[in-house]
């Protein structure tokens, strides 16, 4: 099992990686949150027919509903993952930045889904790498040598 630790309001907490099937339904949540925007656009009644302001402009309202609200679905997404930070969410919720919350977000991100780690090892296991250079390049008209 691996771990993060994160920093919230000044408070270091260790958030651990969840099982296997309490990660994957984390997973689903975080996908279906994500998608409403998607399904919001392709959804988006006559968009492709009816360009008037009237259609983009719902269509922007329902779109901003959602990416203004996202920093509180980030959050709830933050403490669905890590039930220790629920026990001390109102004293987070005072004396924590935004930022903060999102970079331990991105910290959890590692733990629900660790490809990362794996391409990490893959690309240690390939050696090290090495830049090809050409030993000469042609003349900018694509001849190369001496004009005769």
């Amino acid at each position: 099992m691996r771990s993060v630790t994160v920093t919230l309001g000044d408070k270091e907490y260790t958030i651990n990686e969840l099982p296997t099937k309490k990660n994957e339904a984390w997973r689903k949540r975080l996908m279906t949150e994500f998608t409403e925007i998607a399904d919001l656009i392709q959804g988006a009644p006559g968009i492709a027919d009816d360009l008037s302001a009237e259609t983009i402009a719902s269509l922007i309202r329902s779109i901003s509903a959602k990416v203004v609200g996202s920093v509180d679905i980030l959050t709830g997404l933050l403490f669905a993952y890590a039930p220790p930070l629920e026990t001390d969410k109102k004293r987070i919720g005072e004396e924590c930045y935004e930022s903060e919350l999102m970079d331990a977000f991105t910290r959890v991100l590692s733990l629900a889904f660790p490809f990362g780690s794996l391409v990490s090892r893959l690309m240690a296991l390939s050696g090290p790498k090495t830049t090809a250079t050409a030993a000469s390049s042609p003349s900018p008209s694509g001849e190369s040598g001496p004009k005769t």
